[in-house]
């Protein structure tokens, strides 16, 4: 086998490796391990089962799993281990995966994978150096990922059996040209023969003899490769009596003759060189080219394209700051402490203008009207007393001139913003109509999505109706669920915040996600939403939280982006990286990892505290007169990145 290391260094808590080869012999590691073809096709041997990778396909080996490699050709592939020892021991205890793309060869959890690897095969063929910090996060995303979508417990062997299986490999390994038998085996690492057989049969799916054989004859492949022996020579050498055995056992492993073996890997050896370029070109459809079509480049339609060129030297236009209101669900909850905290609370977040309370005749004393509108006025924002109809809204304004009191007045929900003369029409949230979408990705991107498109007033309350009870999270239309916890739409908000200045570029992707990119003195805000709308099924149910539940599994299927931003006289910057979506600041999504409990004030305050949207820093260095800023996104993904000059 021909191995080229771009990452090995011990230090570090992740290897990478290009290899190529006929066949790998029987052998483990504490790493987890995965191997992706991407020349010719092989066939991996697990000790519980037997798959065959071809190009483009990816299996993990999970640490201390004995496993072997062959092919009926040469054939390429990429080692990636991750050192998980070298992590947190504890957090890494019990570990264990099930990731084989061969069952499901267009999931876009597996493309996500060989992108990431091909990314590094990419920054670490050359001069590029390793840092620490970046080896340890790579690490950890990847193992995050894992245990997120590949977690598997059923049927592994026990840690017991695994220490016991390598003490055993281990011994075969150092004396397999012996003819070992199950009492040598069983004499050298003291355990009964019966035992060391049910080990075998029970947890590993193969008897020693298949075990012993195989060992014996891989290494005999690498003997053919590596040396001139004679076929007589290396027979002697793996512990058979007979040439003529060995011959025919070599041939039903590996589908020739140990001669033409010999004759196909020296063949392989005089190839002309060129390895780099050939690994190179066939990782290439992975990194996903900077222009150019979905169908010209060859991924996989679970991927989409948003190719984005802006001149920063073009005058733009002027940004329009949208007009927000929150509606409360009545003037008496405005002088509630918990409405008040939460009003607070979004004020700091992000800007709105208005303060919507639902008003009828009988709330209208004087005492709770002046207080409401006292408290609205303290925070620097417009209260707006919404009417039923017409006649209420007369009704109402008189009884404010007869208190000496000034309040704006609408008919329902439709408010008209005092300084643009704009008239926005609200969805009334009071209509009773309830949809678990409302606390999730799905309508922070929503909302964002029309705000860039100018329809400016988002359709949705303060809080939750506190009459209702049970699970924290009721699909009301309020930014914040039970006891305060922030819904995503309520951190979109926060994160548009950041946004600002002159308009450069907007628009749509094929699918729906949209993009708005601005700039303000020496900073590019970029805005980009990965928005797909999820059909009449995923929106209209009213059924059992089980029923909405199994229908957000349409998430799993929607499109990821991946993202390109040109722009031209871009100079040396930071970035600043604010992301939202399922992992990051969705509390809701937190909520069902937690196991949709009914929430004690302790789940609560958890939920209040670590959902936030992850944030990041990192510098841009410009190329050829421009920067390029990059961002693979994942469904209902919502990305605000602040580029600034340095």
């Amino acid at each position: 086998m021909s191995e080229t290391s771009l990452i090995n260094d011990p230090t570090y808590p992740i290897s990478l490796s290009v290899c190529e080869a006929m066949a790998v012999p029987w052998h483990c590691h504490n790493d987890i391990e995965f191997i992706f073809v991407i020349k010719n096709e092989a066939v991996i041997t697990l000790l519980d089962y037997e798959t065959k990778l071809s190009a483009d396909g990816i299996i993990l080996v999970n640490s201390g799993f004995l496993h072997e490699l062959r092919g009926t050709s040469p054939f390429m592939f990429l080692s990636f281990k991750i050192r998980i020892g070298m992590l947190a021991p504890e957090l890494c205890k019990g570990l264990h995966f099930r990731c084989d793309s061969t069952s499901t060869p267009n999931d876009r959890r597996f493309y996500l994978i060989k992108h990431s690897i091909a990314e590094l095969v990419k920054l670490f063929t050359g001069d590029n150096k390793l840092t620490s910090f970046f080896g340890y996060s790579i690490a950890y995303l990847f193992l995050n990922d894992l245990a997120m979508h590949f977690s598997d417990t059923k049927n592994e062997p026990s840690r017991k059996h695994m220490e016991r299986f390598s003490q055993i490999a281990e011994f075969i390994e150092k004396n397999y040209s012996k003819s070992l038998t199950l009492n040598d085996i069983a004499e050298a690492v003291g355990l009964q023969p019966q035992y060391i057989s049910l080990i075998f049969k029970r947890h590993f799916k193969i008897n020693f003899l298949a075990y012993y054989n195989d060992v014996r004859l891989s290494r005999a492949a690498a003997e053919l490769e590596a040396t001139s022996k004679t076929i007589e020579q290396i027979s002697s050498d793996c512990g058979y009596s007979e040439s003529r055995t060995f011959a025919a056992n070599f041939k039903k492993k590996h589908g020739m003759s140990p001669t033409a073996y010999r004759a196909l890997a020296i063949k392989e050896k005089e190839a002309p060189e060129g390895r780099r370029e050939d690994y190179l070109n066939l990782l290439a459809k992975y990194l996903i080219p900077r222009s150019g079509q979905l169908a010209e480049s060859g991924l996989s339609t679970s991927v989409k394209l948003l190719h984005v060129d802006v001149d920063l030297q073009s005058p733009g236009h002027e940004l329009k700051e949208p007009c927000i209101a929150l509606t409360v669900e009545s003037i008496k909850h405005a002088l509630y402490a918990e409405t008040q905290e939460m009003l607070r609370a979004a004020k700091a977040d992000f800007r709105f203008d208005q303060v919507i309370l639902p008003a009828s005749m009988e709330d209208l004393s004087y005492q709770v009207l002046a207080k409401a509108l006292g408290f609205v006025s303290s925070l620097g924002l417009e209260a707006v007393l919404s009417a039923k109809d017409e006649a209420s809204k007369d009704e109402i304004e008189e009884h404010l001139s007869r208190l000496g009191l000034q309040a704006s007045v609408c008919v329902g929900f439709q408010v008209k913003d005092s300084k643009n003369g704009r008239l926005f029409i609200l969805k009334n949230p009071g209509d009773g109509s309830r949809d678990m979408a409302n606390d999730t990705c799905y309508m922070a991107c929503k909302v964002v999505k029309r705000m860039m498109e100018g329809i400016q007033y988002p359709q949705f309350k303060l809080a939750d109706d506190p009459q209702l009870s049970g699970s924290p999270f009721v699909g009301d239309c309020g930014l914040y669920a039970s006891g305060g916890i922030k819904k995503p739409v309520l951190q979109a908000f926060k994160m548009l915040g950041r946004f600002g200045g002159v308009e450069l570029a907007k628009g749509e992707g094929d699918g729906g996600d949209c993009y708005s990119i601005s700039k303000a003195d020496k900073t590019t805000y970029v805005i980009l939403c990965n928005y797909e709308h999820l059909g009449e099924l995923y929106l209209s149910s009213n059924e059992a939280d089980e029923t909405f539940f199994a229908r957000m599994a349409q998430v799993d299927n929607l499109s990821w982006v991946k993202a390109t931003i040109l722009l031209k006289g871009g100079k040396k910057s930071s970035v600043r990286e604010h992301v939202l979506n399922r992992n990051h600041g969705s509390s809701f999504d937190e909520w069902i990892r937690m196991g949709k409990p009914p929430c004690s004030d302790r789940d609560i305050g958890l939920l209040k505290t670590v959902c936030e949207p992850s944030v990041s820093t990192y510098v841009l260095e410009p190329s050829d007169g421009a920067l390029i800023y990059e961002a693979m996104m994942e469904p209902l993904e919502l990305r605000v990145a602040e580029i600034t000059e340095i």
